[in-house]
């Protein structure tokens, strides 16, 4: 019996997908859908500056040299740092060439500056939240809440990772020394919600890039990884301007290193043979993001046969405290005789794409991280019309009509997705107003509880009753200023004439009532989950009632000529 009931559970929400990511009449997709290019290099081992001061010369020299040879493809890196590395740049003499050649290279517009937390130190190290002894989905909040904080503000020491009262460091660091990061990844080292990272983030005024899902590994010890991730992928990506790569989250644009089995992080390292072959095999049915490693640390050090570094010399130093500098006898680094000619083919690498694959796809290009948001479609802080209301309402219903008790991923009217926080704050301000002209979409958490459950399974109430349930929420979730606790959060239950309804139940009602013509009718309380298809299939691994951000998932519509209409704009 139990081992039916885990097929269910498993298979189920995928046929959910399946069902919501191609209702009928949906749209389908094009072939050959262009590939977008989005070039990354990471900065993290503060313990050998000469590779980073040597890394930062050649590419950089090397993407002007490739802008004035390519001047239809404005090739724009992202050069993401820890805050370890930032700080460690900053201690530098401002005569020392590194800080002379960033400080130039991002005036001109070569690269943007970016955030990776993953090698902070010490990943061993990390605050974590405190939430043994919360009572309350608002105390769970508050210690997840703190530890984000103290991991985006704290200064680590490099050796031992305790931190450092008085300093700044982490996002907080690189914001005071380079500015805000276009793109930000390795926040949490749990997949699941981040959503305190993203609360925190708000508060500091940052709103780049979040990296999304990463690429299968084994170590995560995460059961059937690469089919949760596809699937969930899937309903994220429901026509060809959309991508399996890139959706929203929180309000915050997520960029995955994988969404569908023939993608993967590829790099400039790899034998252009190899990359040639993969990117031959990248199914173009929707728009592509790939993520290409560019510059990678990794060609400095000596690899073992699985081609991982025999002897990290930041990993040296989290193992010896006692004695960081990592002894010359051992052999970590790799002749310059070894590297230049890893950079000649990485230039190879690089003309191939700019002379052949990029010229030969339409519309295929480089995209930075500035500009793939630019290019994200989303409706937050718009005026949604009654009409495009309307068809959202419609959409909503009858997925509920086909899911039965599970809620849909999201709903859809004309080209604009909404998520069902979206929905919910809609209908919310919406029936509390008496259905208006428009309505402007304010942003909205997911419940800070994801219940278990379906909620009262029979019952009835009245139209009237859902249209004051939701004026007595209106004001409360309109409340978008910051806060320790956010107000603008999804409530988990709501009272309804003496029923106490989860949110997936009210949201449903609330899309009934606002149909309904009569204060009078009286609506048929049904069970729901609270958990969505793709909520089910989302990987993570901190616990399921901490995952209320699934309510805020919706795919990103990616518009291609958005660098023209930005050109336009400036010029205007």
């Amino acid at each position: 019996m139990s081992k039916l009931k885990d097929f269910f559970r498993l298979f189920l929400p995928l046929a959910a997908v399946l069902a919501v990511a191609r209702p009928a009449g949906a749209e389908t997709p094009n072939s050959k859908q262009p590939v977008l290019i989005l070039l990354y290099s990471r900065f993290e081992d503060y313990s050998q500056m000469y590779p980073v001061n040597d890394r930062v010369i050649r590419l950089l020299s090397q993407v002007e040299r490739f802008r004035k040879q390519y001047p239809q493809q404005s090739i724009t890196p992202v050069f993401q740092f820890s805050g370890a590395m930032s700080n460690a740049i900053h201690s530098l003499s401002d005569q020392q060439e590194i800080k002379k050649l960033l400080r130039e290279g991002a005036a001109k517009g070569l690269f943007e500056y970016g955030y990776a937390g993953d090698l902070e130190p010490t990943p061993r190290n990390r605050p974590l939240p405190e939430t043994l002894t919360a009572e309350t989905p608002e105390e769970r909040w508050t210690a997840r809440d703190e530890a984000a904080n103290r991991f985006l503000t704290e200064y680590k020491d490099p050796v031992t990772g305790n931190p450092v009262p008085g300093l700044s460091g982490g996002v907080k660091a690189e914001q005071q020394i380079f500015g805000p990061p276009a793109i930000l990844s390795g926040l949490s080292l749990k997949l699941g919600s981040d959503s305190a990272f993203v609360h925190e983030l708000k508060r500091m005024k940052i709103d780049g890039v979040l990296w999304g899902l990463p690429e299968p590994n084994p170590a995560r010890g995460i059961h059937g990884y690469a089919g949760s991730v596809t699937g969930f992928s899937k309903a994220m990506s429901p026509i060809g301007e959309t991508s399996p790569e890139v959706y929203w989250d929180d309000n915050f644009l997520r960029s995955s290193d994988f969404g569908q089995t023939d993608l993967r992080v590829f790099s400039t390292t790899e034998e252009l043979a190899k990359l040639k072959e993969a990117f031959g095999k990248i199914d173009r049915s929707h728009l592509r993001v790939v993520h290409l490693e560019y510059g990678s640390y990794v060609r400095y050090l000596r690899l073992n046969a699985e081609g991982q570094p025999r002897f990290h010399p930041l990993f040296w130093v989290w193992d010896h405290p006692q004695e960081p500098v990592m002894p010359n006898a051992i052999p970590s680094m790799l002749g310059m005789n070894d590297i230049t000619p890893k950079y000649q083919a990485e230039e190879a690498t690089m003309k191939w794409l700019l002379e052949e694959f990029l010229p030969a796809n339409p519309g295929s290009r480089f995209v930075s991280a500035t500009e793939l948001k630019r290019m994200a479609v989303t409706p937050l802080n718009t005026e949604i019309s009654r009409k495009e209301m309307a068809g959202a309402v419609d959409d909503l219903l009858a997925s509920y009509e086909r899911m039965g008790a599970s809620p849909p991923n999201w709903a859809r009217s004309g080209d604009s997705f909404f998520s069902l926080a979206d929905m919910f704050s809609m209908l919310v301000q919406s029936l509390a107003k008496q259905n208006p002209e428009t309505v402007r979409l304010t942003e909205l958490y997911g419940p800070l509880l994801f219940l278990e459950g379906t909620g009262p399974v029979s019952g009835e109430v009245s139209v009237g009753a859902v249209r004051r349930a939701a004026g007595e929420l209106a004001p409360k979730l309109a409340d978008t200023a910051w806060k320790p606790v956010p107000s603008n959060v999804t409530p988990v239950e709501i009272a309804v004439d003496g029923l106490k309804l989860n949110a997936a139940q009210f949201l449903g009602l609330m899309a009934q009532a606002w149909r309904s013509k009569s204060p009078d009718e009286k609506l048929r309380v049904l069970p729901r989950y609270m958990h969505s298809a793709a909520a089910e299939l989302y990987p993570h691994h901190i616990a399921r009632e901490d995952m209320g951000n699934m309510w805020t998932c919706r795919p990103a519509r990616l518009r291609l000529n958005a660098r023209q209409t930005a050109t336009a704009g400036a010029g205007s």
